[in-house]
This record gives structure tokens, sequence and C-alpha cells, in this order.
């Protein structure tokens, strides 16, 4: 499986389309450069970035606003506290206070937290039940959870909890909608799960926590708080229009934004992806689409191997990520220098471009297509290494 994140991907000007309802992703390719648009959607919710290009958005939970991290692969709404120690940095005047939380009445800490037999994963026959409640967090057993990002594993150890929380959003002017009693995931410890040479990227830097914005099927709630927010605006698609941030030299002073049920009508060609298979938790909370003949260098790197290839579109993180083969496969074709020899884990470790007489040589594009081959041929989409 390959994981597309759209952290990178927006920074070559790709918007993707995702319908709640329908189950396909369409690609917006953009044809050169985007004049200054004047685009005003119905409604829509504002994306700035951390420091690392993880996107983030602005949340309240217990009276707190928080920048959360969104990410289109999870389900959960996380919130790392800050009497543990969770943010990074430990220091981070905007994490979140459970102490603050439970003064302002709104945190309500479940009692199956304490009960052994009570798992809350999607794997669960029946979904975490949080109808009684302990007196406060520090009388609650905190249990753990993993999150991949980049193929790095990341350790949880958390608890579950309902708390109040609001949300806001552009409506033509900003309003804001709040709501009690909402599914949250108190974090405790929230760190890479890998002992060695220090990964490439400190992810969550500045981050108070993660939005997750899959499906319900991967929650063990029973709704999350984006299935709230989609409720609420009657949303049957949304449109990720991520622009760089303004550090970048890619910037183009335009806004980042979920749009919720339209897509820009300026916008350029769109290409629909195939319908994805259906049927199971995963794939149904998913965003995923199928990518035919991925080539670099005019080499195909599914050669003899598949036609196509299951792609999830995951925003949590700043990579193109491969499975081993195909990365192994495309590393024989691109000169980079990495910290691992071929055939291992990355464990969150970046590749770089190698150099030449001091200088970095410039990467060859990866290009892909939505359909398979045929007459006459579909567009290819190309994106820079």
């Amino acid at each position: 499986m390959v994981v597309l994140r759209l952290a990178l991907l927006f920074l070559f000007e790709l918007r993707l389309t995702r319908s709640v309802l329908v189950p396909n992703v369409s690609v917006e390719v953009a044809a050169g450069p985007r004049p200054a648009a004047n685009w005003q959607p119905r409604s829509s919710l504002a994306v700035t970035y951390s420091e690392v290009l993880q996107p983030l958005v602005n949340i309240s939970i217990g009276g707190q606003w928080l920048q959360l991290v969104y990410d289109s692969s999870s389900a959960y709404a996380v919130a790392f506290m800050k009497e543990y120690n969770a943010c990074i940095p430990n220091n981070l005047s905007s994490c979140f206070s459970y102490k603050e939380a439970e003064k302002n009445g709104g945190l309500h800490v479940c009692i199956g937290n304490n009960d052994p037999k009570e798992t809350c994963d999607f794997h669960s026959k029946g979904k975490f039940m949080c109808d009684k409640y302990l007196a406060n967090v520090s009388n609650a057993t905190c249990h753990s959870d993993g999150l991949v990002i980049d193929g790095l594993q990341y350790y949880q150890r958390g608890l579950e909890a309902l708390d109040d929380v609001m949300m806001e959003v552009d409506l033509g002017e900003r309003q804001i909608f709040s709501w009690s009693y909402v599914p949250i995931r108190l974090l405790q410890n929230f760190t890479p799960n890998f002992k060695g040479s220090n990964v490439s990227l400190d992810l969550f830097r500045g981050a108070d926590g993660i939005l997750g914005g899959s499906g319900p099927s991967l929650s063990c709630r029973n709704t999350t708080v984006w299935t709230v927010l989609m409720q609420k605006l009657n949303v049957s698609s949304f449109y990720l229009d991520f622009h760089p941030p303004k550090s970048s030299i890619f910037n183009d002073s335009l806004p980042s934004r979920i749009v919720f049920n339209e897509v820009d009508p300026k916008a350029a060609k769109m290409l629909w992806s195939q319908p994805k298979q259906t049927g199971d938790l995963i794939n149904d909370a998913m965003h995923e689409m199928l990518i035919y003949k991925p080539k670099v260098c005019g080499v195909d790197l599914l050669y003899n191997a598949s036609s196509n290839w299951l792609t999830i579109l995951d925003t949590s993180g700043p990579c193109l990520s491969f499975p081993p083969f195909l990365f192994d496969r495309l590393r024989t074709h691109i000169p980079v220098d990495c910290p691992f020899k071929q055939g291992d884990m990355s464990q969150g470790r970046l590749c770089s471009p190698a150099q030449v007489d001091g200088q970095r040589v410039k990467l060859p594009s990866l290009s892909f297509q939505l359909e398979d081959s045929r007459e006459p041929m579909p567009s290819s989409i190309d994106l820079a290494l």
C-alpha cells in the first residue's frame, strides 16, 4: 500500500475532493501558476501549518482552544495532556490541561478505562461504552494504542473521555458550533516506538493533539468529533484546498482550508479515481484510491507485480511513503543518500538527494494514472520528488 501524504502533495499544486457518500476521489491537476483567487466558499474550516508541515485546525476541548493536526487516516480527537508533558516541547503554553477541563465542568472520564475487559479499538465486537464516569483523570488507568505515520509507529498511552467541543467554521462569517459529551481521547504519552538513531522529523512539534478525519468505523466510540461536524453541516463531500505555507518558496498567498460540499469553480481539470473497494471497517473509513502505472524515469515500478496499487490519502505526515519492495525499486532509479541500508525499514528516517561536487542532484518526477492504460491514453499525474 502506498501512502500519499497530502502535506507534500499540495506543495506541488494538487487538491483532492473526497465524497463522503460515494467511494471515489478526484485529483485536481494545476496546469500552471494559479492566479490570486477571490473564491469564497459557503462553508469551510481554516487550516494552518506546523513547522514540520502538518496541517492544523483550531478546536476547543474542555474550554481550551487547541491546534490539532488534521489526520485524515485516523478517527479520534486526541488532546495531549500538559500535566504529563505530552506536548512537544513539553512547556508548550497551549497544551491541553485536564485540570482546567475539570474546573470547567464538561470533562467526564469513562469508568471503562479501569475495566481490563473493556478495550477501545475498532477490532472490538462492541462499542466502548461511556455512560458511567470516574471522579477525575487521576483515578483512571491509561491504555496503550499505536498510530503509524511515515512508516514509524507512535506509541500512545491515554484514556477515553467525554468533553465539551467547539469548532469555528467560516459560513461567510465566522460561526462557532458547540457540542457536549463528545468522545475524546486524552494522551499521557505519545512517542515514536523506535529505539535507535533519531527520526528525521520531530512530528507534532507545536501541536496540541490530533483531529481524526477518517470514517467513524475506525473508532471504538459511537461517534467522532469529525462525524459530528459532518452531520451538523450536512456534508456529502469535502475539498482539501491546501496551499503551501507562507514560509515556503512555493507560497501563492492563498489560504488553506477544508471546504464542504463544493469545489472551486475555477479549479483546473478534475481527474476522478476508480471506485474503491468497500465492505470492511478499514476500507470504508479510509480515503483511498487506486493508482496505475507509477513510473520514475519511464520505468514502471509495479512491473511484473500489478497494474495498480491501493493508495491511502493521508494528511498527518509530510512524506510520500511506499511499501518496502516499491521503495527499493524506486531507490534504484533515483540518486539519493539514505541513513539505512536497502531492504531495511526507514523507521522515520528520511533520504535526501545525493550530492555531486557539493551540489544536490535534482530528482526526477514520479508519474501515475488514475485508470488503467487504454486508447486514448488517460492523463498522467506528475509529482516532483
